[in-house]
């Protein structure tokens, strides 16, 4: 879709349901992969000294270097401004959490506030993640492996320890399906490996019953996980 502003300026808007993925290349030529269910509007050309786009859900950017003009990402309470850099950007709406992983280059994310006293700020290298929460308004930074958080694009899942709850939620917006506990505290449980996202997703989930003892149940559109 198309829409033009007072300045006439045009914005092409991108939405990727749920189950799809897609690839586009920006003005500048710099690359955007997103992630099912995730919306990207951008302009079809970038003004002279600035480059924005908004994002909802989450994409890697693949940025083209150009010191004199900034590269933005906006999302709902956070703002990541970048020269040229490779990361993942993950803002979905049904998450707390807004969260950056860089993988090379160097970005600054800081949270949309009203006051500049409440702000929060960081300056970002590779190899780390940034989270910013909501409630307690600040951005925190960790060392990650990043992998970990940009394999969808590469078509698979990297865990390392992570839940089950976490991997249920990509799974579920990778493949538009919905998943079912039985027992919530199957949640809780963890795995370690890659998961082939070209495989479907009742046979992502067989290789993790392998190791986690679990039962899956398939009708249309819906999964149920039961322990055993």
């Amino acid at each position: 879709n198309q829409s033009v502003d007072a300045k006439k300026v045009i914005y092409n808007t991108v939405i990727v349901p749920y189950g799809k993925r897609t690839h586009i290349t920006l003005s500048d030529n710099s690359s955007v992969w997103l992630n099912s269910g995730s919306k990207l509007i951008y302009p079809a050309c970038f003004a002279e000294n600035n480059r924005e786009v908004y994002l909802e859900g989450e994409a890697i950017f693949e940025v083209s270097h150009n010191k004199l003009r900034p590269f933005r990402v906006v999302t709902h309470d956070v703002e990541v401004k970048v020269l040229g850099t490779v990361f993942d950007l993950s803002a979905y709406s049904d998450e707390k959490n807004t969260s950056t992983i860089l993988e090379s280059g160097s970005v600054e994310m800081a949270n949309h506030s009203g006051s500049v006293f409440s702000s929060s700020r960081v300056t970002m290298v590779p190899g780390t993640m940034a989270v910013y929460n909501p409630d307690e308004k600040e951005i925190k930074q960790s060392k990650v492996n990043v992998k970990l958080y940009t394999s969808w694009k590469d078509g698979y899942i990297a865990c390392e320890k992570q839940s089950l709850g976490d991997i249920l939620k990509k799974i579920s917006r990778y493949y538009n399906v919905s998943i079912q506990l039985n027992d919530q505290s199957l949640a809780n449980e963890t795995f370690t490996g890659n998961l082939d996202l070209r495989k479907s997703a009742s046979q992502v989930l067989a290789i993790i019953a392998e190791f986690i003892n679990i039962k899956i149940d398939e009708t249309d559109k819906q999964l149920f996980i039961t322990r055993i």
